[in-house]
């Protein structure tokens, strides 16, 4: 299911999330390392409106551009959740 995701800098759309990580579409610049926080919205999980999940986390691959994407250069990142002690939280909050 692709939602979209907002992090410090940018915005991309969901290709795959689970519980141990994240991989999005965006034309934001990361390097493999790099330390992220990430805000994903859930559209229509209640009656009170969109739920962002804020998660951080750290880049394990980037790769990219996407072939297929028309004019946008879409690069595909894969974000580990909770891989440090220093990193491991996820909490989500009524937007």
């Amino acid at each position: 299911m692709a939602v979209p995701v907002r992090f410090p800098g940018g915005s991309g759309v969901t290709r795959d999330v689970s519980t141990s990580g994240v991989y999005f579409l965006s034309e934001g610049s990361f390097e493999e390392g790099q330390q992220v926080s990430l805000t994903i919205t859930l559209q229509h999980m209640d009656s009170e409106g969109p739920l962002d999940v804020i998660c951080r986390g750290r880049v394990v691959r980037a790769e990219g551009p996407e072939v297929g994407t028309g004019a946008r250069a879409l690069r595909g990142v894969a974000i580990a959740l909770g891989t440090e002690a220093s990193d491991a939280f996820v909490f989500a909050i009524a937007s």
